[in-house]
């Protein structure tokens, strides 16, 4: 019964500390996760890549640029 507590202590101590070190690599970035999932939806937007090459044109640019701003 000890044997089974102490290792249930353990992995709950490594749950923790597992989620405290990925929390602080999220903090970390200077883009957070919200930030790049924005950006792909704007992206793929039917007005700035409408065939879905992954491309934009040098025209369409600046418009994306002040989508993504806002």
């Amino acid at each position: 019964m000890i044997i089974v507590s102490f290792i249930f202590l353990n992995l709950f101590i490594a749950i923790i500390l597992e989620s405290f070190e990925n929390s602080q690599d999220e903090e970390s970035l200077k883009v957070g996760g919200a930030t790049i999932t924005m950006f792909n939806d704007i992206w793929s937007d039917e007005r700035f890549d409408p065939k879905g090459t992954r491309f934009v044109s040098v025209d369409i640019f600046p418009a994306l640029m002040d989508e993504i701003i806002d």
